[in-house]
């Protein structure tokens, strides 16, 4: 049997990413917008991913009722920031796009550099959950963009232990280490679908 997931978001740069996770997963994938549309989903709380990601899938799931829904909504905490981003992270940081990788940057300027990342993951059907996942990652920021892409998170975070930032590292590495590899594998391995990937 064929395993198609649908992606609910609104972020190209958030689709594209899952679109090419699953592929390495063996799954094929599709942002919603090529049955739907863009449209505008419910308004996220502040305070739980959780009850985020839920919401998205959920809303998507309702309007695509044959297919099988993936969302995600991560966020980062920076030690020397207490308080800030974590489940507002893209809305508190919107105001610096494009550079709001260099602006965080800026918030750690002498002040410590460890960072904890979280992914929540949700794949639901019909209305309903199907099943979540999570996918964490923790280390210290880069002092400058590294690597080839300069456009995301990727080209600042280094994971605990390493040297390298998530975007100088192999593909297989990145899929072991990054965040939302891991909450998408989490997910993927609690609905049963690794089992139909080239990865179960």
């Amino acid at each position: 049997m064929t395993v198609k997931l649908v992606i609910a978001s609104n972020n190209p740069y958030k689709t594209a990413e899952m679109i090419r996770i699953l592929k390495d997963y063996g799954i094929e994938s599709e942002s919603y917008q090529q049955q739907l549309g863009k449209l505008k989903f419910p308004a996220e709380t502040t305070t739980s991913f959780r009850q985020n990601v839920n919401t998205k899938a959920l809303f998507i799931s309702r309007k695509l009722p044959a297919e099988l829904v993936l969302a995600d909504d991560s966020g980062i905490v920076l030690d020397a920031c207490p308080g800030q981003l974590g489940v507002v992270t893209s809305r508190q940081l919107a105001p610096y796009m494009p550079h709001y990788v260099e602006h965080m940057l800026t918030m750690v300027a002498g002040k410590s550099r460890h960072y904890l990342m979280r992914s929540f993951t949700t794949i639901a059907k019909n209305g309903s959950i199907v099943a979540t996942g999570l996918g964490t990652l923790t280390g210290n920021l880069a002092k400058t963009p590294r690597g080839l892409d300069r456009d995301g998170f990727d080209c600042v975070l280094i994971p605990e232990g390493m040297s390298q930032t998530l975007n100088e590292l192999s593909r297989d590495e990145w899929l072991k280490y990054a965040h939302r590899s891991k909450a998408v594998r989490d997910v993927l391995a609690k609905a049963g679908l690794l089992k139909a990937s080239n990865n179960g």
